[in-house]
């Protein structure tokens, strides 16, 4: 059928720098209560596949403790654990803790 609506470039790389935006503005205020709370704290913003970023990123840097949530926004009745965070924990060497 038609489509109600098409994405242009445009409206995909508005969509990207507004969500790059927002993630910045998380990642400030997370190093904000960790430096508040006297916790060293390095945040960075990445675009792609989150739990490719995510293992990347530990790697690059060496990170030896990667904290995640145990579940995004998904309902509460499915596994233990999301599928993000699954695969996180099955694709790197560093310690994975959930809260």
């Amino acid at each position: 059928g038609d489509a109600d609506f098409v994405a242009t470039p445009s409206d995909i790389s508005e969509t990207r720098k507004r969500l790059e935006k927002k993630g910045q503005e998380y990642t400030d205020y997370a190093r904000e209560l960790a430096e508040e709370a006297g916790v060293p704290c390095e945040t960075e913003v990445r675009s792609g596949i989150p739990e490719e970023e995510i293992v990347e990123y530990a790697r690059d840097v060496g990170v030896d403790l990667i904290v995640m949530g145990k579940r995004g926004r998904s309902d509460p009745d499915k596994p233990a654990f999301g599928t993000i965070t699954n695969r996180v924990i099955g694709s790197t060497e560093a310690l994975v803790l959930t809260v």
